[in-house]
């Protein structure tokens, strides 16, 4: 696994845009690591998900972990898609968790979830950490995607409604031939 500093790649995304799919694709091809977000990260490292070693503890570790040439990707998904994703994926938990009543229509539990869930969920863009780290205030944007190059550093935000683009974009930036996998899509 090539998931140990220094990281050529850091895949750092909200929930349910594709990241978990990226880094599985990737893993074996490229040094990289995997977050949603800086407390995410603190979380599972201390739940031991993540395989970092103990001197890591936050996001600007990361920051020093990353090689000198290095790609950040980022991946933009329309936030109420998002939202619904995530809250469909784990229904059973989410109707404990927020003590959903059972409904006989479906409009009626939308409307439950429209009025009382959705400003629950998680609504993140991470990736602005990430961009005012390095005094970015603006990618470029080709169309399917947003890059910008600095400092041997590339910030890559791809849009999730273009997933079917993914491997060529990643391909081309990253130069390398690769083929993304579905993990947890």
């Amino acid at each position: 696994m090539n998931d140990q500093p220094p990281y050529k790649l850091v895949i750092y995304s909200g929930g349910k845009c594709g990241g978990s799919s990226q880094y599985s694709s990737l893993l074996n091809i490229i040094n990289c690591i995997f977050i949603h977000k800086d407390e995410q990260y603190i979380k599972c490292k201390r739940m031991g998900i993540y395989p970092f070693d103990t001197q890591q503890n936050n996001l600007d570790s990361i920051f020093k972990n990353v090689s000198n040439e290095s790609i950040f990707i980022d991946v933009y998904r329309n936030p109420i898609d998002r939202c619904i994703s995530a809250y469909f994926q784990n229904y059973e938990h989410n109707i404990k968790y927020f003590n959903i009543p059972k409904f006989d229509k479906l409009e009626d539990e939308i409307d439950y979830f429209n009025l009382f869930i959705y400003h629950k969920l998680e609504n993140y863009e991470g990736f602005e950490e990430v961009m005012n780290h390095y005094n970015i205030t603006k990618l470029h944007d080709m169309g399917n995607y947003w890059i910008l190059r600095k400092h041997n550093k590339t910030f890559l935000r791809l849009k999730f409604n273009k997933i079917d683009l993914w491997e060529d974009i990643i391909s081309k930036e990253l130069k390398l031939n690769i083929k993304l996998r579905k993990d947890n899509m």
